[in-house]
């Protein structure tokens, strides 16, 4: 186990706004037992992410200072998947 401490994580306030509307479009849509199942996902990946920041990978639609990590998959019912990129680390 790493002995490294983790870092702060801040979400924007559009990444927050974002993170909002994507619970709340789950809940409305299939109700709370699954947005409760996707708000812990995102929160295990923030806190993946705050102790490991290097996780994810480029994308060439994101600056070169940016990395993506991918929380959930679009299904079928064409949910859109929730990828988290940082860019103020520490």
């Amino acid at each position: 186990m790493s002995s490294r401490r983790p870092i702060r994580i801040d979400l924007a306030p559009k990444a927050r706004k974002d993170v909002k509307d994507i619970l709340r479009y789950t809940a409305e849509t299939w109700g709370r037992p699954q947005m409760l199942v996707y708000r812990a996902k995102i929160d295990d990946a923030l806190q993946a992410i705050s102790q490991n920041p290097q996780i994810g990978h480029r994308r060439s639609d994101l600056p070169p200072t940016h990395l993506a990590y991918l929380v959930l998959r679009p299904s079928q019912s064409e949910v859109a998947a929730a990828a988290m990129s940082r860019v103020r680390r520490g």
